[in-house]
């Protein structure tokens, strides 16, 4: 049963990594698009907006959780677009 229980959350931890990967992906051609045009990287507006619409969706999750998951999130994402060349 335990057993059971650990490989679904093993499946899950990769589908998650595989999602984080695809992101950072996304990040850096937005780091690149950014800098081709001239835009900051930091967004306040973009950030508030996008931790707002999570928080929605966070449903029964503990809010404080999904908002520290996406603060770091958004921290590599802003690490990830200054190296983006």
């Amino acid at each position: 049963m335990l057993k059971d229980y650990r490989k679904k959350l093993d499946r899950i931890d990769t589908e998650i990594v595989k999602l984080l990967k695809k992101r950072e992906d996304v990040i850096k051609k937005v780091g690149r698009y950014k800098k081709k045009i001239g835009l900051k990287i930091c967004d306040p507006k973009r950030e508030k907006e996008l931790i707002k619409d999570k928080l929605k969706m966070a449903g029964r999750l503990n809010k404080k959780f999904v908002e520290s998951i996406f603060r770091l999130i958004l921290k590599e994402s802003k690490r990830k677009q200054k190296e983006a060349e």
